[in-house]
């Protein structure tokens, strides 16, 4: 009883872990693109990993792959997570992926909203 408990309390901090993930992802998404070290489509690509992150604080469910234990919060949420840091990494601040590159404007300064 009390094993089985613990094992509830434990996955379910684990998919609480959700909301700050996702919020790690959209900060460095959101800062990089108005900085314009990043292109609007890993821009977009951030947005769909934050969104796809935070999916993974809603499983609720007792069982199934939308459990806390299943395969979504376990694999699906985490590997998002994973690939948005690696594909962040190895392009985002390729010169040729800067706005400044790209646009031909060297100094253009921080975008007008």
């Amino acid at each position: 009883m009390l094993t089985s408990g613990l094992n509830d309390f434990v996955w379910a901090g684990f998919v609480l872990t959700s909301f700050p993930r996702a919020m790690l992802i959209m900060a460095a998404a959101f800062g990089l693109w108005r900085a314009r070290l990043i292109s609007n489509a890993l821009f977009a690509a951030g947005v769909a990993a934050v969104v796809l992150v935070l999916l993974g604080g809603t499983t609720w469910l007792s069982g199934g792959f939308w459990a806390p234990d299943g395969v979504y919060s376990r694999f699906v949420s985490p590997a998002i997570g994973l690939v948005w840091g690696d594909g962040r990494e190895r392009g985002a601040l390729d010169p040729k992926s800067c706005y400044d590159v790209l646009d031909g404007e060297a100094d253009a300064g921080p975008r007008s909203s």
